[in-house]
């Protein structure tokens, strides 16, 4: 059990206050006394208790995260990026985990408030359309900062979101530009696809160079891979990589007997690209001479790979510091109206996209 000041108070027969003072190094205390009191402290190994001394205060000098998961790389640059920021702000930081579960989200969130956060971080969790009464209880009474998260339009809350539109839409026009007209879409999980911007962008796109049946053009991998592991793609080297490869398989070869005629694919993150892209090699399918293949996130794989993956760059230390700056604004003014901040993303193409290939169709 925890010591606590009063358990040092009553060993030494002195007051609460009269410890609180010593232990703090107050010159109203005598030397002798205090030196008295640190020593007993220490030998009764005490810790001191910075929450409930920061609630005292009316401010803890914390900040929670709930983040939807931490498996994907670019979830964790958020993470990282983050807690630099607010230790250099000289913040602590608590991270939450949810899975991306509204209802772990929101216990995960009345959990860091309860422990007396000054406020917190949403991140990639999303908020249902479908459920008014649980939209409501994500009304904290704390400033709270929304990243990169499904929020409905009607709610009045702090908001920083990447347009992946901006990027995808970018790598439509380079696509176009190099003779592609049958670019297709791949995702592997995402309840709401339709709401998600890289999904709006890749129909905008679409719609902007007159390639018909958009919405058609998007296709699911499969659900059982989300099933094997939190995050597909991920944990190759557990007992389940034999499992995951056989879906990955199955799926692409349905895909190319489904498509035939396709010549490129935009991936919803590099790493269901880059475990396109492996497969595809493996089968003896080029890239990028038969398939050109673009990722999204620009994880650091995506340069060192062969080829080299083009890919959709988020500017996540630039979310972040947005993100946070406009929590601190918040803690020192609680009734500032709510931010909505839109930061836009970049196409990168590296060595996976080139011309269209002849007219000749993938054989498998």
């Amino acid at each position: 059990m925890a010591v606590l000041i009063k358990d040092i108070a009553q060993q030494i027969g002195v007051s609460e206050a009269t410890v609180s003072m010593a232990l703090r190094n107050r010159s109203t205390i005598s030397k002798a006394r205090r030196e008295e009191i640190q020593k007993l402290a220490q030998k009764m190994n005490y810790r001191p208790n910075r929450m409930a001394q920061g609630l005292a205060r009316g401010k803890t000098k914390t900040i929670g995260l709930v983040i939807g998961t931490l498996q994907l790389e670019i979830a964790q640059k958020k993470a990282v990026c983050m807690d630099r920021i607010a230790n250099a702000a000289g913040y602590k930081l608590f991270i939450s985990y949810s899975k991306n579960e509204p209802e772990r989200t929101l216990t995960l969130a009345e959990e860091l408030i309860a422990c007396g956060v000054d406020g917190l971080f949403i991140a990639g969790n999303n908020i249902p359309d479908d459920n008014t009464k649980l939209q409501k209880k994500f009304n904290f009474n704390i400033p709270t900062v929304f990243i990169d998260s499904k929020v409905p339009m009607e709610y009045c809350s702090n908001v920083v979101l990447h347009d992946k539109a901006t990027g995808v839409e970018q790598a439509i026009d380079t696509l176009c530009e190099l003779g592609h007209r049958q670019i297709y879409m791949l995702y592997s999980f995402w309840e709401y696809w339709w709401l998600d911007s890289r999904f709006t962008g890749f129909v905008e796109g679409l719609k902007r160079h007159n390639i018909d049946n958009p919405d058609n053009r998007i296709y699911k991998i499969d659900d059982q891979l989300c099933k094997l592991t939190d995050e597909p793609f991920q944990d190759i080297n557990t007992p389940g990589e034999q499992n995951t490869n056989m879906i990955i398989a199955k799926n692409i070869d349905n895909f190319l007997q489904t498509h035939p005629d396709c010549t490129a694919i935009i991936c919803s993150n590099d790493n269901v690209a880059i475990a396109i892209t492996t497969y595809l090699l493996n089968r003896g399918i080029k890239v990028p001479e038969d398939i050109s293949i673009v990722g999204i996130d620009n994880i650091p794989a995506a340069r060192i790979i062969y080829p080299s993956l083009s890919t959709v760059s988020q500017p996540v230390d630039k979310v972040i510091e947005t993100a946070f700056n406009i929590m601190i604004k918040c803690i020192k003014q609680p009734a500032r109206p709510p931010e909505k901040v839109v930061i836009p993303t970049q196409f990168i193409r590296r060595k996976s996209c080139d011309k269209v290939r002849p007219l000749n169709q993938i054989k498998l």
